[in-house]
């Protein structure tokens, strides 16, 4: 497999590191085209700046960079090496005005609209990120990463479609960038392209028997039907794989899950089991910090807590919350179904306005909600739908599925008093049992431990009692079994809560294009289907799962 790019962020050109610049190595365009006299150039300065640079001394370089910016401001080269050097320090902002401003000197370079691109990309404006990579790509049609940039950005803005193009452009240029392919096949399934993502996955394994990353992503597909030969394959790669391989515990659920798929349960079971416990040894998660947090919520809302001043403020609001593998995500596409509304996601835009107001008020939520005035409640309601305005797409109405807001109804309510709130709910045992066999991609903490697993959904269905209790006919529960009985009876009352007319579409959900990244996103694609609960087909051997929920109800 290549070699594996930067996960969190845009990479810069190649050609723009601080090692590229130093003398005796070829120029980019933007110095071939330089109009500078040599005597203008500030060479020690730079040189030094360069070298510190190179050896990672990055804050004193950025100092130097300071020095030669207010001698010889404006000058190409020391605004390359601020680009370059700011990125590395995280200042995408500064980085990006260094790269703006030479693109605007070289309009010509293409790696400079790569690296501006990167850099605005890193702070968070990908519609503009967009626009400097695809200018980077016309530019430069022969260079595969910025292909591999624009990708990128094009799936981090929920744009999977356009992005599969980019990819396919790449594999054009580089057929055996098989992480490349990856992504591919990950943009395939968000924007329902099933089929071409098998047939990416079983391409790279077709070269790389043994790739576990190809193998989980195949198997979470939820649609590919595995034949004894793949999972025999399989199978053997889980058995050769080193017990301290970092990726053992991925191919131990991926594993888990075709086994299950097989009908296999026992053996299923214990590769699932033994997936949980080598995960668990490398993530960080303390369930009496969140049970206080319940506590805590629970408490401040005992009393009277004001709210914004107008009681229709956030009616556009639909927000989704409960345990993983409840539903949510047929939920949120049964309703994006509607022509009315828009499906944000899993998005964190809650989170970060309810974090801002404590680190302003340097105290937790619990501690403030009382002090709150309804200005207060307005204010971060208005700033809540602000950040949200974009995602709207021109719709009365949006989604916003970020589960753990279970936590804060009480302060939801407050914001965004107009707000309709849609709690999904579904058997204990099997939602537990669905969020145990899978690895997540970030975030669910608690659930590889079945302990942990046990406490949090009761830490969840306790609190989500209180707000009922608390704010009668505030939130309309979703129950999964009861969708999967009657999907028209359950859709009707859904739209009837949110305030819509019904629209068969709804029930015709599957149909919707839209980016889904959630481990449902395969099976979002489907019509309903109504199977046994695994709970009978597991039988006995979830009995430590039973165990470990009633335990946590003590």
């Amino acid at each position: 497999m290549t070699a594996r790019r930067p996960g969190t962020q845009l990479t810069l050109a190649q050609d723009a590191t601080p090692a590229s610049i130093a003398p005796g190595v070829a120029m980019s365009e933007m110095e071939k085209n330089s109009k500078r006299p040599p005597t203008e150039f500030p060479a020690s300065l730079l040189h030094r700046a360069e070298s510190l640079a190179r050896r990672g001394a990055l804050s004193e370089a950025s100092v130097l960079l300071r020095d030669a910016a207010e001698a010889w401001p404006g000058h190409d080269r020391v605004l390359r090496l601020q680009g370059i050097v700011s990125h590395q320090m995280g200042r995408f902002a500064e980085a990006a005005m260094a790269w703006s401003h030479l693109t605007r000197l070289f309009p010509q370079d293409a790696s400079l609209h790569n690296n501006l691109g990167s850099a605005l990309g890193a702070s968070g404006d990908l519609s503009g990120a967009i626009t400097a990579i695809r200018r980077a790509c016309e530019l430069a049609p022969e260079k595969p990463n910025y292909w591999y940039n624009l990708a990128k950005a094009l799936a981090s803005a929920s744009h999977a479609r356009e992005a599969c193009t980019a990819l396919m452009r790449l594999l054009e240029l580089s057929p055996e960038d098989n992480e490349a392919r990856l992504m591919l096949a990950d943009c395939c399934k968000a924007c329902g392209r099933l089929g071409q993502a098998e047939a990416e996955l079983r391409t790279i394994l077709h070269a790389e028997p043994a790739s576990i990353e190809a193998w989980a992503r195949l198997v979470g597909l939820k649609t590919a039907t595995l034949t004894r030969e793949d999972l025999a394959q399989l199978g053997q790669a889980h058995s050769h794989c080193p017990p301290d391989h970092p990726y053992r515990a991925s191919l131990g659920f991926a594993y888990g899950a075709a086994l299950e798929a097989a009908g296999r349960f026992e053996d299923a079971y214990r590769v699932i089991v033994d997936a949980n416990r080598r995960k668990r040894t490398s993530v960080e998660w303390q369930a009496d910090r969140i049970s206080a947090l319940a506590d805590a919520q629970m408490r401040a809302f005992a009393g009277p807590v004001s709210e914004a001043e107008d009681p229709t403020l956030g009616r556009e609001a639909i927000l989704i919350f409960g345990m993983p593998r409840s539903g949510s995500t047929l939920v949120e596409q049964m309703l994006c179904a509607h022509p009315s509304v828009q499906a944000a996601g899993e998005v964190g835009d809650f989170s970060a306005v309810l974090t801002e107001e404590s680190v302003r008020r340097g105290k937790p939520p619990a501690a403030w909600v009382s002090e709150a005035s309804a200005q207060d409640w307005t204010r971060l309601g208005r700033s809540y739908l602000e950040r949200m305005a974009g995602k709207h797409r021109g719709k009365p109405m949006f989604t916003d599925k970020e589960l753990s807001k279970w936590q804060f109804v009480g302060i939801a309510r407050s914001m965004l008093p107009g707000a309709r709130f849609v709690y999904c709910e579904r058997d204990p045992v099997e939602t537990c049992w669905s969020c145990y066999k899978h690895e997540f991609e970030r975030d669910q903490l608690y659930s590889y431990d079945l302990d942990e697993l046990g406490r949090y959904w009761y830490d969840c269905t306790r609190t989500v009692g209180f707000w009922r209790d608390r704010f009668p006919d505030l939130i309309h529960a979703v129950v999964h079994e009861a969708l999967l009985a009657d999907p028209e009876r359950e859709v009707r009352r859904l739209l009837a809560y949110c305030g819509l007319s019904f629209e068969p579409a709804c029930l015709r959900f599957y149909e919707v294009e839209r980016d889904v990244r959630t481990a449902s996103a395969g099976q979002v694609r489907q019509p309903l289907m109504r199977q046994p609960g695994l709970a009978e087909r597991y039988g006995p051997l979830f009995d430590p799962l039973r165990h470990a929920l009633s335990a946590a109800q003590r």
